[in-house]
């Protein structure tokens, strides 16, 4: 017989091929010692896929799927009443999954789609009432799967499933002949251990070699474990308190601005673990989890941890000091300002305080107050000797990022508005370019449009000058204004030379801080050579679709700061004067002040 396999077919005693008809109406159950159901798109397509192309081609009698390896189920006779209400069974064998759950719970789902109501029934341990989700799953369940992460894993792989058939199936007949080969000719391998054996033990054997689980969710099956047998003083900790609880921190943890506040640029979802709360372990743990040692954390915290009970009340203070902070307006700009910076970004263990009860609290750890201005100290470090007149553009970039940046945030935690500064989308969308309000570069074509900013420019340096006290300078500069307001020559040599030379006398200006915004890379790259008034509308076209603006941006290019705004075609001298004050009034806290001269 040929057979069409994932893996060759090596039939023990105590195993047999079993389609997936004879799977209809069994009760299964999913131990705490195993994983939560985490399969995502691309295995649910996977294995679509493969089953649409047997069905398609006619390869071989049958195909074969991993092997599923269960054990009967021993219950005395108070938790079998309350597993069998849980399964909606009165009678029947209840076989506990040691191996494969993935796929009998991807197996149901597709049954499912495919209009079998009630397939066969499956609950786990540390997630009731799943039987009775997967009874009512539907496109609509969106609301209720968002309740724990299993269930959520569990809508999603049911939309791909409801999207994969109606793409896939051209007519009825296709549709049929599919859960025709489903349920008749693609079969498990059904392995029943001879004897009592123990189903963990049994679990860890099967899974030693390639140990598929995560850090976290082997971390995970120790508190599961250790609650189950009441040990390590988890007398009075409950397998399902620890699960809505580990479910509540997971799910808090996944929501990007919470995430992007805590990791700065490395909130990257591509560099995120599998299980977001592996940073709350990573912390309790105190060490950087090295990429190429996979169960590095899981190892440092069995080796560290005493006992379970006060691990993970230790786990919950960090999580809660961390959501504490998160829900503070004042601290969440203050820290996440910390963590997004460039010059000496900090890390969120090191803003931690010590997790041993008896341990003494940090001076900065006292109360909110203390905290806030330890905080304030640590972000004016950088900051002591910065000169805003003396930090132009190309200067330290690095440095004006980060003065931009804060001046948002301070924006918003002095303002009366009750914003809040979205952290994701600043650096999914790349908000960290920075920008020259007015054109960098004019068009070089020495026509009108690059004639009228030259000439403006330069009667911009030419005001600075002048308050200077900048005699010779200043006289140079209006000479060579006066030269280009009267020229009439056309485009000579001469003219060309007298445009070389305004460039390079009014590169001082242009590239000074109050020239200067954050933007996104894809403004910044549309933009970058365009004069101011192309790029307020570009702003205001932006704003009115309800984009991410950082509030700064916007207001410069709404001339916010200007008290009465002459003209709105140019950034002028009154306007870099408003924004500059603006920024150092606002940062007055951050930024070093003058000393006070003596009269």
């Amino acid at each position: 017989m040929e057979t069409t396999c994932e893996s060759p077919v090596y039939l023990a005693s105590n195993s047999r091929l079993v389609p997936i008809c004879e799977l209809l109406g069994q009760h299964f159950f999913i131990p705490s010692y195993q994983r939560g159901y985490r399969w995502e798109e691309r295995q649910v397509r996977e294995l679509l896929q493969d089953i649409w192309d047997f069905s398609q081609e006619g390869r071989g009698d049958f195909y074969c799927l991993q092997p599923v390896v269960v054990k009967k189920r021993n219950l005395a006779d108070g938790e079998e009443a309350e597993l069998r209400k849980l399964l909606d069974r009165k009678e029947g064998i209840i076989y506990e999954v040691i191996d494969g759950q993935q796929r009998l719970t991807t197996i149901y789902l597709i049954l499912k789609s495919l209009g079998h109501e009630d397939p066969f029934s499956i609950e786990y341990e540390t997630r009731h009432n799943t039987a009775g989700f997967l009874k009512k799953i539907s496109p609509e369940s969106e609301g209720e799967s968002e309740s724990n992460i299993d269930f959520s894993h569990m809508h999603r792989a049911y939309q791909t499933i409801e999207w994969f058939k109606k793409e896939q199936e051209g007519g009825k007949p296709d549709r049929e002949n599919f859960k025709t080969k489903l349920l008749e000719n693609t079969k498990v391998i059904w392995y029943l251990p001879a004897g009592d054996v123990n189903g963990a033990a049994l679990f860890d054997r099967i899974n030693r070699d390639k140990i598929p689980l995560t850090n976290a969710e082997l971390i995970k099956a120790l508190f599961m474990q250790e609650a189950k047998t009441a040990t390590h003083g988890l007398t009075d900790l409950k397998q399902l308190e620890i699960a809505l609880a580990w479910d509540q921190m997971e799910y808090a943890l996944r929501e990007p601005d919470f995430w992007y506040f805590l990791k700065g640029k490395d909130g990257d979802e591509k560099k995120a673990p599998p299980s977001q709360i592996e940073l709350l372990f990573e912390l309790w743990v105190g060490e950087k989890v090295p990429e190429n040692e996979p169960y590095f954390l899981f190892r440092q915290f069995k080796e560290k941890m005493a006992n379970l009970e006060n691990a993970w009340k230790e786990i919950r203070m960090i999580y809660q000091r961390l959501r504490e902070w998160y829900e503070d307006d004042e601290l969440y700009h203050l820290v996440g300002y910390l963590m997004a910076r460039r010059k000496a970004p900090k890390e969120i263990k090191d803003l931690l305080p010590p997790l041993c009860q008896q341990a003494e609290l940090p001076a900065q750890h006292k109360s909110k107050s203390t905290f806030s201005g330890w905080l304030t100290d640590e972000i004016k470090k950088p900051l002591k000797s910065v000169n805003l007149d003396e930090l132009p553009y190309g200067s330290d970039n690095d440095m004006i990022r980060d003065i931009l940046l804060l001046f948002n945030l301070q924006t918003l935690i002095t303002g009366k508005s009750r914003q809040r500064f979205r952290f994701d989308r600043f650096f999914e969308e790349k908000w960290n370019s920075i920008e020259h309000i007015h054109a960098q570069n004019p068009p070089e074509d020495g026509g009108e449009e690059e004639t009228k900013l030259l000439i403006a420019f330069l009667e911009q340096l030419a005001a600075t000058k002048e308050e200077s006290g900048d005699a010779a300078d200043l006289k140079k500069v209006k000479e060579l204004c006066k030269q280009m307001q009267d020229w009439n020559g056309g485009k000579t040599q001469e003219w060309v030379d007298l445009i070389a030379q305004a460039k390079d006398l009014i590169r001082e200006i242009k590239d000074r801080f109050d020239n200067l915004a954050l933007v996104s890379g894809s403004i910044n790259s549309t933009l970058n050579n365009n004069p101011f008034l192309d790029k307020r509308k570009e702003v205001i076209k932006m704003d009115i679709s309800g984009q991410f603006i950082p509030i700064c941006t916007r207001n410069v290019f709404t001339k916010y700061y200007t008290v009465q705004p002459k003209q709105m075609e140019f950034w002028d001298l009154a306007d870099r004067k408003a924004y500059l004050n603006a920024i150092t009034s606002t940062l007055t806290t951050f930024l070093p002040q003058p000393e006070a001269t003596n009269p």
